[in-house]
């Protein structure tokens, strides 16, 4: 049966998010992710992101299963160059950053479960507690810092504090925390941006004369 040439067309569906949409380097994913990974996760759960070559997993059961899959590895050493995570090596090696494939976070099991016994200590309730008081005075500083009653709590606040935190926690001047803070901003740029450009890899590689 043909329809009315005066029937409303019927609207076309959003397209599935993908690519670019999925990483935090996009302005409007980094604002506002969740829309984008509710209609990812109502749409196709697993989904295959052929843009960067990864999978993108959403649904809590299937999370998970991945976690718990022990025949998968983080090791960012044994990506296909074609993928995601290869795409990232080739921005660590190019931008001098090899030693970052030495971080616990590219580490499988039982080197993994070895470098997170040394630094469990300092993560334990106990230590949490003893930091306790330097972190409320970080906290009572920084808010000192803002005068206007009403301020955009993510940009004021709850960025500026964890480096701010951190930087203490390191021993690092309080003059040198701007530059703290941009050095982190580079090197994420430099290193977890697989579409980074050329200026970004220069910035997020060591300093001349660095031991990386």
């Amino acid at each position: 049966m043909l329809s009315s040439p005066l029937a409303p067309a019927k609207a076309a569906e959003t397209p599935i998010p993908t690519g670019i949409r999925l990483v935090p380097f996009d302005e409007a994913f980094r604002n506002d992710p969740y829309p984008v990974l509710k209609r990812l996760r109502d749409a196709e759960p697993i989904h295959r992101d052929e843009s960067l070559s990864r999978w993108f997993v959403t649904g809590f059961e299937d999370v998970r299963e991945v976690l718990r899959n022990k025949d998968l590895s983080v090791n960012i050493n044994k990506a296909l160059p074609e993928s995601y995570a290869g795409r990232l090596a080739s921005n660590a090696k190019t931008s001098g950053m090899s030693i970052t494939f030495s971080s616990i976070l590219f580490t499988d099991d039982p080197d993994h479960r070895r470098l997170r016994s040394l630094v469990s200590k300092r993560f334990s309730p106990k230590a949490a507690e003893e930091v306790r008081p330097r972190i409320r005075t970080n906290v009572a500083e920084l808010l000192d810092t803002i005068p206007d009653a009403r301020f955009d709590a993510v940009k004021s606040f709850a960025g500026p504090l964890p480096v701010i935190v951190i930087a203490d926690m390191l021993g690092i001047e309080r003059e040198q925390r701007t530059a703290f803070k941009k050095w982190s901003e580079d090197l994420t740029a430099g290193f977890f941006n697989p579409l980074k450009i050329a200026e970004q890899s220069a910035r997020g590689g060591p300093c001349p004369g660095s031991a990386l």
